[in-house]
């Protein structure tokens, strides 16, 4: 009996240990973007993180453009990959200042807090953050 509740409770761990950012998982929509304390201009914009052969990825639409990219994220702590993908289309001037603030805020991201249904992306070298809120499926 010992030895089997050690083995699920070593069971339990790994799996713990192997869900990356498992609660990010989802589809979330940017709600504010915040440079320097003050609100910005936001424009329809989201990310889906999914869980892609271990690895977490983020995908979406900034604004203009679609992305992707592979991320770490653990602890309140999140890594964003260097082979970061993005389309390269044109937009409105708006939807490209806002689209320039949020790509900068992703790519240089070096924490998250989530709350509830709440995510913040933040990137405290420039002084950004993102928030998102999860978009729940009523679909089933």
């Amino acid at each position: 009996m010992k030895k089997l509740l050690v083995v699920l409770m070593a069971s339990a761990a790994m799996f713990l240990a192997g869900c990356k950012g498992e609660k990010l998982e989802g589809n979330w929509t940017v709600t504010n973007l915040i440079k320097d304390g003050v609100e910005q201009n936001v424009v329809p914009a989201n990310i889906t993180f999914s869980n892609e052969g271990g690895e977490l990825l983020a995908a979406g639409k900034s604004g203009v453009n679609s992305f992707s990219v592979v991320i770490e994220a653990k602890n309140g702590q999140i890594k964003v990959s260097d082979k970061f993908a993005l389309t390269k289309m044109m937009g409105a001037p708006e939807e490209q200042a806002f689209e320039d603030l949020f790509i900068e805020t992703l790519t240089n991201a070096d924490s998250y807090e989530l709350i509830e249904d709440t995510l913040v992306i933040k990137n405290s070298s420039n002084n950004l953050e993102i928030k998102l809120k999860k978009i729940i499926s009523t679909i089933s």
